[in-house]
C-alpha cells in the first residue's frame, strides 16, 4: 500500500467502517480511568457520565488550561500529568517531560517512534483536535484493519514495546509474515496516522480523540483475530 490518493481512500474507508461498527459500544469498552488524585490543579472539574465521556472532558480541560496559561511551570505540570499520571508511562526523566511540554511541535514528531507513547500523549494535552495519542494498541487496530485490506502489499505503522501478552502474541505472528521492508518511514508515520484519522472523523462526523480511542479500546479483539487460523 503505496500512500498513493486511491489507497489512502481505501484505508480511510476500512478504518471509518471498523469505527462505524464499534462506536455504539465504545462507551462500554473504553476503559482508561482518569487520575483524579493528581491534577495539575485542584481546581479542575470534570464531567461524563461514563470513562469515556470523563476522558473526552479531561483532553479538552487540559487543552483549555494549556492554551491559557503562559507559565512554562504550568505547562510542564500539564505534561507531566497526562504522560506520568493519566498515562502511567513513568520512564521519562523531567528534562524529557519539559521538552515534550515546551519544545516545537514539528521538533517532537522529528523523535519518529522515539518515545512516540509519551510524546504524543504531550501534543494531545495541548491541542486534541489536532494531534492524537499513538501507541501499541492504536498501532496493532491500524496494523490489523490494513492487513485485512492489503495483505503482505500494505504498509505499517511500527509496532511499539508493550506488556500486554495478547499484543505481543500480534507482534510475534506480524513479523513472521510482514518483512522491514513493509514498514512507514519513522519520519514521516505519525503524520501519516493524523491524516488517516481526521478524514476518518470527518467522514464519521466524530473527532479524532473518539477514533483513537475506538482504535486503542478493540486492540485486543483485533490482535487476537488478525492472523487466526
Amino acid at each position: 500500500m503505496q500512500t498513493d490518493k486511491l489507497k489512502v481512500s481505501r484505508l480511510v474507508k476500512k478504518v471509518a467502517t471498523y469505527y462505524k461498527s464499534n462506536c455504539q459500544k465504545l462507551n462500554k469498552k473504553y476503559y482508561w480511568k482518569v487520575n483524579t488524585e493528581n491534577l495539575p490543579f485542584s481546581n479542575l472539574k470534570l464531567n461524563g457520565s461514563n470513562l469515556l465521556e470523563l476522558n473526552l472532558n479531561l483532553k479538552k480541560v487540559l487543552n483549555r488550561m494549556f492554551f491559557k496559561s503562559s507559565s512554562r511551570a504550568e505547562r510542564i505540570a500539564i505534561t507531566k500529568y497526562y504522560i506520568y499520571y493519566w498515562g502511567g508511562i513513568h520512564s521519562n526523566a523531567e528534562s524529557k517531560i519539559e521538552f515534550y511540554a515546551t519544545e516545537e511541535v514539528h521538533k517532537i514528531i522529528e523523535l519518529g517512534n522515539k518515545g512516540i507513547a509519551s510524546w504524543s500523549k504531550a501534543l494531545t494535552a495541548r491541542n486534541s483536535k489536532k494531534y492524537a495519542i499513538f501507541d501499541a494498541r492504536v498501532s496493532v487496530s491500524l496494523n490489523g484493519l490494513i492487513y485485512n485490506e492489503f495483505g503482505k502489499n500494505g504498509m505499517y505503522f511500527p509496532l511499539l514495546t508493550t506488556r500486554n501478552e495478547k499484543i505481543k502474541k500480534f507482534h510475534k505472528d506480524f513479523r513472521r509474515e510482514i518483512g522491514r521492508e513493509h514498514y512507514l518511514s519513522s519520519d514521516t508515520f505519525y503524520e501519516f496516522y493524523l491524516d488517516i484519522i481526521h478524514a476518518v472523523a470527518k467522514e464519521c462526523n466524530t473527532t479524532i480523540s473518539e477514533v483513537e480511542m475506538c482504535l486503542f479500546a478493540f486492540a485486543e479483539e483485533v490482535a487476537l483475530n488478525t492472523f487466526k487460523k
